[in-house]
């Protein structure tokens, strides 16, 4: 049996799971996406049938006061950048991790020796 993965957890939401992040119905949902309150659905599935949300730009969209859409512009492609300079700090961290190490073990051979 396949693991369910929480809604809070997914990459795209539907509109029953929107509704219930959001605390409102589902005919809420329908009624503010008529009324273009949300951002954007996107089109998913083999005839692209089924409508979702992605959840990033949800959460993000709340974070900025649930603006409406044509004041709303997602870019998601800062959080790639995000990611590269994580990866970054990271090696850079691993580094001066190194060279403490190697200093440490300066100083402990330097003391044997007096």
């Amino acid at each position: 049996m396949a693991k369910r993965v929480p809604v809070r957890d997914r990459e795209l939401w539907s509109p029953q799971e929107l509704a219930d992040m959001l605390g409102c119905s589902r005919e809420t949902i329908w009624d503010m996406e008529r009324k273009q309150l949300l951002p954007p659905p996107v089109k998913v599935g083999p005839s692209r049938g089924m409508t979702k949300w992605r959840a990033q730009e949800i959460r993000d969209w709340t974070r900025a006061g649930c603006p409406e859409r044509e004041y709303w512009t997602w870019k998601p492609t800062q959080l790639p950048k995000l990611e590269e300079q994580i990866q970054q700090k990271r090696r850079e961290l691993a580094s001066l991790e190194r060279e403490i190490r190697q200093a440490e073990a300066r100083l402990e051979g330097g003391r044997d020796e007096g």
